[in-house]
């Protein structure tokens, strides 16, 4: 389990750093990786200093992703299957989450 990100914001030319308690959980087994993140998570990426997203359709909900060699496998929104879900922020807040652990 992950615990704690690091952000960096730059305010009046000095920086400071934030951390956030993160629950995000990752598999990797293979070629496959499966990732499952909290409400917390989701809500917390939504509405980040510096880098928000403010119409956020993932903030306050639990995903979990599939992959399969980089490809989209499965995908569910509050424990549903959804394929009805905002591409962009999808990839955005799987990225940037990811990209720390993987």
């Amino acid at each position: 389990m992950l615990r704690g990100i690091f952000y960096s914001v730059r305010k009046n030319e000095k920086i400071f750093a934030f951390i956030r308690e993160m629950e995000m959980k990752t598999q990797v087994n293979g070629l496959t990786t499966k990732i499952w993140l909290s409400a917390n998570d989701t809500y917390n990426w939504a509405h980040k200093i510096g880098a928000s997203w403010p119409c956020s359709t993932l903030s306050n909900r639990q995903v979990f992703a599939e992959f399969d060699g980089g490809d989209l496998i499965d995908i569910a929104i509050d424990g549903k299957s959804d394929d009805n879900v905002d591409a962009c922020e999808f990839n955005a807040i799987i990225t940037d989450l990811t990209e720390i652990v993987l």
